[in-house]
């Protein structure tokens, strides 16, 4: 029997519920320090004051404080309908574990099957066109931004963490694809490469996954030919390098479709 079904699952919920609790304590700590004592604490760190990120004006520290505050409402409502449902938040975390056992099967499953001699040729055939995925998207990583990417640049990746979470006064600020690109943006430094990065590891997957779900229900040789066709499609190439969610929504609607296509079959 697998350890998530064996285990009370509602001492899980507990723990959940224990640890989101701590989670809370440091934005509430945000939310209610002055802001002199905060400078105070910063400058116990940050003594050479050679760490700029962590000089904060007045004016930084309250939308900091505002930032917090949504996180501290976030943590404090789920933590509380935890603890109404806990019951049914048990169900959910059991059916969750049970599609991460599925994907893992089917991961070893296939890893098992691409090293039998018969299916030797079709892996070669996958691996060397996922390489020429990869290079062709490469090949369009350092393309002239398009008007709504560089409206994204200019809004959101460039401003801060605060502009990025809570500005959707223009529509258009696709908050998880911008939260992943200034997130690579501020790792890997101002590169457009950088600021594309998250839709570019998405977007060399997307041939590779039809293969896999197209195998499953048409057979090696359509899903084949599905790959082929995605790997040289050019306004999927485009998505590819187009920092956006779109390619990142079609990367994890695949994985989703192909994570409950073992049960519907």
């Amino acid at each position: 029997m697998a350890w998530y079904r064996s285990i009370e699952t509602i001492d899980i919920v507990k723990k959940i519920i224990i640890l989101l609790s701590l989670m809370l304590l440091l934005p509430m700590i945000v939310v209610i320090l002055p802001y002199q004592s905060f400078q105070n604490m910063l400058a116990l760190i940050n003594l050479d004051k050679q760490l700029h990120f962590l000089i904060i004006t007045n004016n930084a520290y309250f939308k900091l404080q505002i930032v917090c505050l949504v996180i501290a409402i976030l943590l404090f409502g789920f933590a509380f309908n935890l603890i109404l449902f806990r019951k049914k938040f048990s169900k959910l975390f059991i059916q969750m574990m049970v599609s991460i056992n599925e994907m893992k099967l089917l991961l070893k499953n296939r890893l098992k099957a691409a090293t039998m001699p018969e299916n030797r040729l079709w892996c070669l055939f996958v691996f060397v066109l996922f390489i020429i995925t990869i290079i062709i998207r490469i090949q369009e990583l350092d393309r002239p931004p398009l008007y709504d990417e560089a409206k994204t640049w200019v809004l959101w990746i460039k401003t801060s963490w605060f502009e990025v979470l809570s500005n959707y006064s223009i529509v258009g600020n696709h908050i998880f694809q911008s939260v992943l690109s200034r997130l690579t943006f501020q790792v890997f430094g101002d590169h457009l490469w950088a600021f594309r990065l998250p839709v570019f590891l998405a977007g060399i997957f997307i041939p590779l996954l039809s293969y896999i779900l197209a195998e499953k229900i048409f057979g090696k040789k359509n899903a084949l030919l599905s790959m082929v066709l995605i790997a040289f499609s050019h306004p999927l190439i485009i998505l590819s390098v187009n920092a956006r969610g779109y390619a990142i929504i079609i990367f994890l609607f695949m994985i989703l479709f192909i994570s409950h296509l073992k049960r519907a079959l």
